[in-house]
């Protein structure tokens, strides 16, 4: 353990603050990331499920617009 300490830089230096908070902030980045995967990985499938729940209600209307269309054209 004193042979790391040896070569890690002194907190109370510059070099010692940027390197510390550098491995902080890419600490608390990677923790973030980890966090959002846990919490949002069921949702994934449930968004899913929206997006074509949605997709195939446009497809639908796209066909009753069209449908509509004809029926007009005939009916004029």
């Amino acid at each position: 353990m004193e042979k790391i300490k040896e070569y890690l830089p002194d907190v109370s230096s510059i070099p010692g603050i940027m390197f510390y908070s550098f491995i902080s902030y890419w600490m608390i980045y990677a923790l973030s990331m980890v966090v959002d995967r846990l919490m949002f990985s069921g949702k994934g499938e449930e968004n899913s499920k929206m997006k074509k729940i949605i997709k195939a209600r446009d497809v639908k209307k796209q066909q009753a617009d069209k449908l509509l269309k004809k029926i007009d054209k005939v009916t004029k």
